[in-house]
């Protein structure tokens, strides 16, 4: 299941920057149907984070308690908190009325809630 959710999540990202009519992919508890390159991202995982920002693809909120080393950057004001792992702030995440909401495994159950 791990295997899994870390190859939907590269795909996912690696799809990012691919522009076409639609793409599905496929994780761990479903699916996900985007339409269009999203542009206001939230990432609730420091894994994807990691790699959005090794791509230069532009995230606006962070649970920001949780940045360590390179990703500290991201303490920064134009960043906005959304909770933690285990907590996701529901409204600050809403307020952002993001096109993208990936989460990690300590989010994950709050798949749904967050859809």
């Amino acid at each position: 299941m791990k295997k899994l959710f870390k190859t939907a999540i590269t795909s996912l990202i690696i799809g990012l920057s691919l522009p076409s009519q639609a793409d599905t992919f496929e994780h761990y508890q479903g699916t996900l149907e985007l339409t269009k390159t999203p542009s206001t991202i939230v990432a609730f995982d420091l894994g994807p984070l990691d790699t959005l920002d090794a791509l230069g693809v532009p995230v606006v909120g962070v649970p920001k308690p949780h940045t360590i080393g390179h990703l500290a950057k991201y303490k920064d004001e134009q960043y906005s908190n959304v909770g933690s792992f285990w907590e996701p702030d529901f409204e600050a995440t809403a307020a952002l009325q993001p096109d993208l909401i990936i989460v990690g495994g300590r989010t994950s159950k709050q798949l749904e809630a967050m859809s």
